[in-house]
């Protein structure tokens, strides 16, 4: 009777022992997996900081770019008072040759009284620009046309003789650059060389204008030197450039009416779980970029690691405790 009791115990603390090991081994597997995972995410987290902080410094760093740009060519057509065609062709092309990323064209606008358009229009064709015809609209005293033009993208001319004070964004940033002396960015708008283009494929575009003043003691106003930017091409060669197709984003306009303007979203694979926004200095205000990324995707930060962890914990854990059991029962099953 003692013999078939002390049988009977180890039959039942066998099993019980044997639960006890598998839950054990199994609380250390989920342990060690969740520890896995957070290392992971916490490299995810900081990969991504890393590559926002780079896109954001690529975008800061090429606007600064193109506005120095800007100005410096400003600053040699205000020199010159009886600026031509091969005078402008020849300054300009340093910026055809720098491959600034989604610079549209360049133009040298200038103010045409109404009563003064003929005149203004004789006069710039003798300095080269033959094919120019000032096409005034609305009954403004002043309109803006671009007489000398270059175009960036090597996909055609830009419309020299249009009249840019028609074009509110565009009107309004030459006034800001007139009134403070020094560069400013426009609203975003429909870039006026791609209105043949198909409406899926316009892209939301901004403009840098330059004011042109002379040297003299009373410094005389001659015009603007606008950079214009179409945004998709802009935010898309910048995320590539900086991610290597791993993160998508976006590029908000912060507009002088207080609007929000998404001028590009740019989605890439996969399902981003992490987001990243900073807002940044534009002229006389703010724009953000929003950068996204699938965790997964991103270098270093994802692998099966944690998964392989758990498969291999939960396996030993089942061996062990199936040992446990064997051991601890074996005696009464000879018997």
């Amino acid at each position: 009777m003692v013999e078939e009791r002390e049988n009977g115990g180890r039959w039942t603390a066998g099993p019980l022992l044997a639960a006890t090991v598998l839950i054990a081994g199994l609380l250390v597997t989920a342990l060690v997996a969740a520890g896995l995972q957070a290392a992971q995410r916490d490299k995810a987290e900081r990969v991504m900081d890393q590559r926002h902080a780079m896109a954001l410094a690529a975008v800061q760093t090429e606007i600064g770019r193109y506005r120095a740009l800007l100005e410096t060519l400003a600053a040699g057509t205000a020199t010159d008072d009886e600026l031509t065609w091969d005078d402008f062709d020849v300054a300009s092309s340093p910026l055809e040759e720098a491959h600034l990323i989604g610079a549209a064209a360049v133009a040298y606008v200038v103010p045409v009284r109404s009563d003064g358009i003929a005149a203004a229009q004789r006069l710039w064709r003798a300095r080269g620009a033959t094919d120019l015809t000032m096409r005034p609209r609305g009954s403004g005293e002043e309109h803006r046309f671009p007489v000398l033009t270059r175009s960036l993208t090597g996909d055609g001319a830009p419309l020299s003789g249009t009249d840019l004070s028609a074009v509110p964004q565009l009107a309004a940033v030459m006034d800001d650059a007139r009134r403070i002396h020094t560069t400013a960015v426009s609203d975003t708008y429909v870039l006026l060389m791609d209105r043949a283009t198909p409406a899926a494929e316009q892209q939301q575009s901004f403009v840098f204008a330059t004011p042109i003043w002379t040297r003299a003691n009373v410094p005389e106003f001659r015009g603007w030197m606008l950079l214009s930017l179409r945004g998709r091409d802009f935010l898309a060669r910048i995320l590539d450039t900086v991610s290597q197709g791993q993160l998508s984003g976006s590029l908000i306009a912060h507009n002088s009416d207080g609007s929000r303007v998404t001028i590009v979203n740019r989605p890439v694979a996969g399902e981003p779980d992490l987001v990243r926004a900073d807002e940044f200095p534009m002229g006389e205000r703010y724009w953000t970029l929003e950068t996204r990324a699938d965790s997964g995707r991103l270098p270093g930060a994802g692998g099966r690691l944690p998964l392989i962890a758990s498969g291999c914990g939960a396996a030993l854990s089942v061996l062990l405790a199936w040992l446990v059991f064997a051991l601890a029962t074996g005696r009464a099953r000879a018997r």
